[in-house]
C-alpha cells in the first residue's frame, strides 16, 4: 500500500510538473505576444502615392545575438510600412516588397507600383496577397541616417596612389563618419541587415502573419539570405531577383553595345574609343557641369564618370530609370564639353526620402556589410589591379570597391561582413526561386551561383538579357518569379528566359 501511495504521489508530482512546464511555455508565448511591438495606422507623408495605407511600429535598436529578436536595451528605432491590400481574397501571410539599394525605400515603391507597372507585381500576385513596403531602419521614412552634407559634397579621390592620399582618404571618411554618429547617434551602429532582418521578423508577427513571403530585388536578395538563415522554418515564398553574394567579393563588369544600336547617340562611333578618349580628357582636368545648378557637382573628373556610368548600365531602356541609350547622350555630351549628365549628385536634404534613396544611408549600411580592410594605398591599388583585366574601362570602379575604399576608418563597426550562409540551417527553408541576367553590372553570374550554392533548396533561372534587374522589365522573366509568388509554381531547374 505504501508503494502504491508513492506511486500516487510521484504521478501527481509528474502530472503537476507537467502542467507547470507546458503552462510556463504558454505564459511565455502570451507573454511575448502581448509585449511583442504593434503598428500604429495612420494617415500616410506626403511623399508617399495614395492608394495605400501607412502604418509606423516601434523595434528595438539593438536585438541579442543569434536569431533572437529580444531586445539588447531599451531603446527603439522607429519603422515605416505601406500596406497595398490585395485585390482578392488575399491571405493572412502578406507579400514584404524590398526594391534594393541599400538605401531604397520600399515604402514609395510598393505605392508607387499601382501607377508604374513596372515597380509593381502581377495582378495575379495582388489577388493573393496584401503586399507591404517596409523601410528598413535609416531608410526612408524609418528613423533615418543624418551626416552633415557639407563635408559629403567635399570632393575625396578613393583611387588613391601613395600613402598621404590613402591618409586623406581615411580622414576624410572618419570626419563624415563622426558627423553621422554625432547626428544621428547609437543607430549608426546597428544598420545591418541581421538587424534588418529581424526587423522584418517583428512586423510579420505584428501583421499576424504565419509565414514571411518576400520578393527580394538585388540588396533584398541579401535581406532575403540573412532571414532564411535566421527563421528558416517561417519562409514561405521567396523570389529573389539579381542576388548579392554575401561570401565573396564583386567583379565588377563594363558592358554595352551603344554603337550597335541605332537608337544611341554614339551609333556609328567606336563607343570603346570615346569613352577611353572621355577619361583621359577628364583625368588631365575636370569636364564642367554647368546645368547641376547646386544639385550636382560642378564639374566631372575621370573617378567620376567611372563610377557615375555604372547606374546607366542598370538598364538597357527603362525610360523610368537611367539607361543605356541615356548613357550614350551622356558620353557625346561630356565628350562636347558638358558632363551634367555624369556628375555625382550632391547630398541635399530631399534626399532622405527619394525614390533613389539616400547616399547616407547607402553607404551607412554598407560600411556594416562589407569588408573594408585595406591598410595601405597599395592594399587598395592591388585590389584595383585584380579587377582591371574584367573592367579595363572604369578600372574596378564598383559599389564593393565604393565600401572598400569609402569605409576606412568608418566609427561604426563591422558587423556582418562576409561570410558562408550556413546550410545545415538553409536547407531547413523551402524552395528559393533566384533570377539573374547574364550581363549583369553588379550581380554577376559568378554570385547568383554562389547564392545558389548556400541555399540548397533552391531553383536558378537565367535571363539571356543585359542589366542589373529582370522584375522591372515586365518580360517572361518577370511573369515566371510573379507566376511563383501567386501560386507557388517553379520553372524547371536552369530555365533560361529572352525578356
Amino acid at each position: 500500500m505504501a508503494g502504491i501511495l508513492n506511486l500516487h504521489n510521484f504521478s501527481r508530482v509528474l502530472i503537476y510538473s507537467l502542467f507547470l512546464h507546458i503552462w510556463t511555455v504558454f505564459a511565455q508565448n502570451t507573454t511575448n505576444n502581448s509585449t511583442a511591438p504593434t503598428i500604429r495606422w495612420s494617415a500616410c507623408p506626403s511623399g508617399i502615392p495614395p492608394g495605400v495605407d501607412c502604418g509606423s511600429i516601434q523595434v528595438p535598436l539593438s536585438y541579442k545575438s543569434g536569431n533572437s529578436t529580444v531586445s539588447d536595451g531599451n531603446q527603439t528605432v522607429s519603422l515605416l510600412l505601406t500596406r497595398l491590400n490585395s485585390t482578392g481574397n488575399g491571405t493572412q501571410n502578406p507579400l514584404f516588397f524590398n526594391p534594393g539599394g541599400p538605401g531604397v525605400p520600399a515604402s514609395t515603391l510598393v505605392a508607387a507600383g499601382q501607377f508604374v507597372p513596372n515597380f509593381g507585381v502581377s495582378d495575379a500576385v495582388r489577388r493573393v496577397y496584401t503586399i507591404i513596403g517596409l523601410d528598413p531602419r535609416g531608410v526612408g521614412y524609418s528613423t533615418p541616417i543624418k551626416c552633415d552634407p557639407n563635408i559629403y559634397n567635399q570632393r575625396i579621390r578613393t583611387f588613391v596612389s601613395d600613402n598621404a592620399s590613402y591618409q586623406a582618404l581615411v580622414s576624410y571618411n572618419r570626419r563624415f563618419g563622426q558627423s553621422c554618429a554625432n547626428l544621428t547617434g547609437p543607430l549608426l551602429n546597428n544598420l545591418d541587415t541581421v538587424h534588418v532582418a529581424k526587423d522584418h521578423e517583428l512586423v510579420r508577427r505584428a501583421l499576424n502573419a504565419t509565414k514571411f513571403n518576400l520578393l527580394g530585388l538585388s540588396y533584398g536578395t541579401l535581406l532575403g539570405q540573412q532571414y532564411l538563415s535566421l527563421f528558416p522554418n517561417t519562409v514561405g515564398r521567396m523570389a529573389l531577383d539579381g542576388p548579392v553574394d554575401h561570401s565573396q567579393s564583386e567583379p565588377s563588369t563594363f558592358s554595352f553595345s551603344g554603337d550597335t544600336n541605332n537608337t544611341c547617340a554614339l551609333n556609328g562611333n567606336n563607343t570603346r574609343q570615346v569613352f577611353n578618349d572621355l577619361l583621359l580628357k577628364a583625368d588631365a582636368s575636370p569636364i564642367p557641369a554647368p546645368s547641376c545648378n547646386g544639385t550636382c557637382q560642378p564639374n566631372v573628373t575621370g573617378e567620376d564618370i567611372r563610377y557615375n556610368v555604372q547606374s546607366f548600365l542598370q538598364f538597357v531602356d527603362l525610360s523610368y530609370a537611367s539607361n543605356w541609350t541615356g548613357l550614350g547622350v551622356a558620353l557625346q555630351d561630356a565628350s562636347n564639353g558638358n558632363a551634367t549628365a555624369l556628375s555625382t549628385p550632391l547630398a541635399l536634404t530631399q534626399n532622405a526620402t527619394s525614390i533613389e534613396g539616400s547616399p547616407f544611408s547607402y553607404l551607412a549600411i554598407g560600411c556594416q556589410d562589407w569588408l573594408h580592410q585595406a591598410r595601405s594605398a597599395t592594399d587598395l591599388e592591388l585590389r584595383l589591379q585584380a579587377v582591371q583585366p574584367f573592367a579595363p574601362l572604369t578600372a574596378g570602379a564598383s559599389q564593393t570597391y565604393y565600401y572598400q575604399s569609402r569605409c576606412l576608418g568608418w566609427p561604426a563597426p563591422l558587423t556582418n561582413g562576409q561570410v558562408l550562409l550556413n546550410t545545415t540551417i538553409t536547407q531547413r527553408a523551402p524552395t528559393v526561386l533566384i533570377a539573374h541576367s547574364v550581363y549583369d553590372p553588379s550581380c554577376s553570374s559568378v554570385w547568383a551561383d554562389g547564392v545558389r550554392q548556400q541555399l540548397p533548396n533552391s531553383v536558378s533561372i537565367t535571363r539571356n538579357g543585359s542589366g542589373h534587374l529582370s522584375h522591372f522589365l515586365l518580360g517572361d522573366t518577370r511573369a515566371v518569379l510573379d507566376n511563383f509568388l501567386a501560386n507557388g509554381t517553379l520553372p524547371p531547374d536552369g530555365s533560361i528566359y529572352q525578356t
